[in-house]
């Protein structure tokens, strides 16, 4: 187990009905179901349903599961238009993977589970197919090693940071420890993009209670003794637009993100407040120029080396835009928003190294 190493623990994808060769017909047949009168044997309705789910529900023997289904409508444009489209579904997850579970869903061993899901036979597709699938309702988790008093002060330590204590609960006892958003019960179901799913809890407890029967069969309890993970859910399309992700449609494309920066995102909505942004006349890149112009400060910059990257006489630019460039870079600058304080201790550093002779890129992380 590779603590801090982002992975997706589990996820829903969705391949179309066309992409694929179906081998086991009860997936899409239609299936009739009778309601009759055990009296007198009368047929009072019949009901047609598209398929039957396939699945591996190991969970009183080697603790695996998944599911395979058909879904006879998903959303789909067609030069523009909206479009309704047989998909096939599939729940995968990390146990899969067996003995490698720790190593969660990734874009190094999606090949695996790709050939698992092919190895059941009841549909094939080719693999950049698989890949091409939509995704939803994604776990992403990492893992850490803990000791209960820590892992209780983090509990802690979260409520009192928390923009608001109330949405998160959390129980502590010796066969369930965790704490969790944003509703006490079904917090998966009851989540909303603007209030994630989020989840902190004892891997040791889950693998000696609920993953029993998984952990017997393939883990060694040295891989996970005092072992903690994070959770949180990107639960559909209305969440990934507020991640900013709404153009990443497909789960190859998700594997490749920063997943870190997925995880911050979500777990701020509970910890960072929204900044009521004044009318400075900057621009949303302005703004990211000015928050990398701090991060500078923040690292010792000084004056010269801030405007030494507006400076494009060296790149083969217009006059135009070398002009532009250091318009920006003194709007900027002249924003309330740049930390000057550090910025000016920083200029007193630098004078006074360069007269010592020291090599500030030595002394200045």
């Amino acid at each position: 187990m590779k603590e801090y190493q982002l992975k997706v623990d589990s996820t829903k994808i969705s391949i179309p009905l066309d992409e694929c060769t179906v081998i086991n017909k009860d997936l899409t047949d239609l299936i009739s179901r009778s309601e009759i009168n055990t009296v007198t044997g009368e047929q009072l309705k019949e009901k047609f349903t598209v398929g039957s789910a396939h699945i591996r529900d190991n969970k009183n023997t080697d603790g695996t599961y998944f599911k395979i289904f058909l879904e006879p409508s998903q959303f789909v444009y067609v030069n523009g238009v909206k479009q309704n489209k047989p998909f096939i579904t599939i729940l995968i997850n990390s146990k899969l993977n067996t003995d490698k579970y720790f190593n969660g869903i990734t874009k190094d061993n999606f090949r695996e589970f790709y050939d698992i899901i092919m190895n059941e036979n009841v549909f094939s597709c080719s693999f950049d197919t698989f890949k091409n699938a939509r995704y939803n309702d994604t776990d992403i988790c990492f893992d850490f090693h803990s000791t209960i008093p820590k892992f209780n002060a983090l509990k802690t330590n979260l409520i009192r940071s928390a923009i608001n204590p109330s949405l998160f609960h959390q129980v502590t006892k010796k066969d369930n420890n965790g704490i969790w958003t944003p509703t006490k019960s079904e917090p998966r179901k009851q989540a909303t993009p603007k209030k994630p799913f989020v989840k902190f809890y004892s891997k040791q407890i889950d693998m000696e209670g609920q993953s029993y029967n998984f952990a017997q069969a393939y883990l060694k309890p040295s891989q996970y003794n005092d072992v903690y993970r994070c959770e949180v859910t990107v639960k559909n399309v209305a969440h990934k637009k507020r991640l900013g992700i709404e153009h990443v449609k497909t789960i190859w494309e998700f594997l490749n993100q920063d997943l870190h920066s997925i995880v911050i995102s979500i777990t701020n909505e509970y910890f960072v407040k929204q900044k009521l942004i004044k009318a400075t006349g900057l621009t949303p890149s302005n703004y990211i120029m000015l928050n990398l112009i701090n991060l500078s400060i923040s690292k010792g910059a000084n004056r010269s080396e801030i405007i030494k990257a507006f400076d494009l006489n060296q790149n083969g630019c217009s006059k135009k835009s070398r002009h532009n460039a250091k318009e920006q870079y003194h709007k900027i600058m002249s924003s309330d928003d740049v930390n000057k304080e550090v910025l000016d201790n920083n200029e007193t550093t630098k004078d006074v190294m360069k007269f010592l002779g020291i090599d500030k890129s030595d002394s200045i992380g």
